[in-house]
C-alpha cells in the first residue's frame, strides 16, 4: 500500500504536475466516496465469504486432513486470479472511453473485452481438470493426491470469477449499487446452503460443487434485472 501510494504521489507531482498543497477537504466528495465504498466494502466482505467459507465448514464438519486436501487444489486456482485484474487495469479504461464517443462502440469494446476474460477463464479450467492429478503430485507430494478429484471441479469456477469480475466492472460503472451488492450476496448464501448439505454428504467433492455453482451464478443474476439485462445480453447473445 505504501509503495502503490508512492508511485501515485510522484506520478501526480512530476507527470501531471500537480500541487498536493492545494488540496482542499470536500465533504460533498467525501459523502460520494462513502456512499460509493460502502458497496465496494460489502463485496469485500463476500469475497472473503467465497475464498474462505467453504474451507472453515470443511473443518468443522469434517476433518483438518480434508481441509488440507482441499485447500491444496483451491491454491491451484486461486493462482490464476490475478489475470482478470490485469485485463481490467489495463482494457477497461479504454471501454470506458468509448462511451464518451457512441454506445455502440461501447458494446463492441465490451463484446471483445468478454472474450478476453472468458477465454483464458476456459482455457485454465481445462488445463487444471486435465492435469489435476499429476499437479497435485509435482507441486505438493502424494499426501495430497487425493485431493485432485476437488480441484478438477473447482477449476471450472474460474469462468464463474473472472466472467463475474467483467459484470460486476459494469454494475459499478452504470452505477447500480444494489443489484451489484445482490448479486454478490445471492451466491454466497448459495454457497453457504449447498456446503450445508453437500459436505456431509459428498466431502470436500460437495464443497468444490457449491463453490462452483456459486460462482457461476454471479454473471447469470444481473439478467433477472431489467435495469442490467440490457447492456448484458448485448454481449452475451454474440457468443451463446
Amino acid at each position: 500500500s505504501i509503495l502503490y501510494t508512492s508511485l501515485y504521489f510522484l506520478a501526480y507531482r512530476y507527470i501531471l504536475k500537480g500541487n498536493p498543497s492545494s488540496w482542499k477537504f470536500s465533504p460533498n466528495i467525501a459523502r460520494t466516496f462513502l456512499k460509493t465504498g460502502s458497496a465496494v466494502a460489502l463485496l469485500g466482505a463476500f469475497a472473503m465469504i467465497y475464498s474462505r467459507i467453504d474451507q472453515i465448514m470443511i473443518r468443522h464438519m469434517l476433518d483438518v486432513t480434508s481441509v488440507g486436501l482441499y485447500s491444496a487444489g483451491v491454491r491451484l486456482v486461486d493462482l490464476w486470479g490475478f489475470i482478470p485484474t490485469i485485463i481490467a487495469s489495463a482494457l477497461y479504461p479504454a471501454v470506458l472511453n468509448a462511451r464518451k464517443i457512441s454506445e455502440q462502440l461501447y458494446v463492441s469494446r465490451l463484446r471483445k473485452l468478454f472474450v478476453l476474460y472468458a477465454l483464458p477463464a476456459i482455457g485454465i479450467s481445462i488445463m487444471l481438470s486435465l492435469a489435476a492429478k499429476p499437479l497435485m503430485l509435482l507441486i505438493f507430494g502424494k499426501e495430497f493426491v487425493e485431493g485432485f478429484h476437488a480441484l478438477q471441479i473447482y477449476a471450472w469456477s474460474i469462468p464463474g470469477t473472472f466472467i463475474g469480475l467483467f459484470v460486476m466492472n459494469i454494475l459499478f460503472t452504470d452505477d447500480h449499487r444494489k443489484i451489484l451488492v445482490f448479486t454478490a450476496a445471492f451466491p454466497a448464501l448459495v454457497n453457504i446452503l449447498l456446503n450445508l448439505v453437500w459436505i456431509p454428504e459428498y466431502g470436500i467433492i460437495g464443497a468444490a460443487w457449491a463453490t462452483t455453482i456459486s460462482y457461476s451464478l454471479i454473471p447469470i443474476i444481473p439478467l433477472f434485472f431489467k435495469q442490467t439485462r440490457a447492456v448484458l445480453y448485448a454481449f452475451y447473445k454474440p457468443h451463446l
